[in-house]
């Protein structure tokens, strides 16, 4: 399993033989406490601050069912994530996150419960319900993303190269590919020259040599 851990400045690829939650713990340590942007996996689960990927959310009501109720229910939900997006593009006080948080959060609460009357809804309302209090996480704090997109990018280039050989023919493979890896993917999110951070690591590395 490849898991990608990105900020703002920084990458980190690990590849694990599991998605358990000792992998989190692995790497983000017992006393994280910081906010992490993922989809609803259960590995996740014992941190404390999440904010649920809108965007795994709004594609499984896009290809739910097709029903009209499933239809009408992917057009509410695309409303409340238009007013996430439209709430967090200007400058909000703590106040006015926490009342918006409150808001936002009571309006999902109602459209679960309405949809949940159908049969046809069961799985992606508890999909909802099982995270209610996370899907709002990004108006609450200030900086957070409503989705996971900037990981899924991340990840797109080992997918990738995943594909063309097939698997790691060494057992050192997967550890030396996910240390470059990380290297290259920070530098270009930094937006530093690759060539020449690889031209002074080589020369920095000769010397010590």
């Amino acid at each position: 399993w490849v898991w990608v851990f990105r900020t703002a400045n920084d990458m980190l690829l690990v590849i694990r033989p599991s998605r358990a939650r000792s992998r989190l713990l692995e790497i983000l340590g017992e006393d994280f406490s910081g906010i992490v942007i993922c989809d609803c996996w259960r590995a996740y689960n014992f941190l404390e601050r999440l904010q649920r990927c809108w965007s795994h959310l709004l594609r499984k009501a896009e290809k739910h069912d097709g029903s009209l109720v499933a239809q009408n229910f992917y057009k509410r939900l695309i409303t409340l994530f238009k007013e996430i997006k439209a709430f967090n593009a200007k400058k909000q006080s703590k106040k006015s996150r926490k009342r918006k948080y409150k808001e936002m959060t009571a309006k999902l609460k109602r459209l679960v419960e309405y949809y949940g009357q159908y049969e046809n809804m069961q799985s992606i309302i508890t999909y909802i319900s099982n995270n209610l209090e996370n899907w709002f996480t990004c108006i609450k704090y200030e900086d957070v993303e409503p989705t996971n997109n900037y990981a899924e990018q991340a990840i797109r280039e080992t997918v990738i190269i995943r594909k063309i050989i097939g698997a790691f023919r060494s057992e050192s493979g997967p550890e030396e590919y996910s240390k470059l890896a990380s290297l290259l993917a920070t530098w270009k999110i930094r937006s530093l020259n690759i060539c020449s951070k690889l031209k002074d690591m080589l020369i920095k590395h000769s010397q010590i040599c």
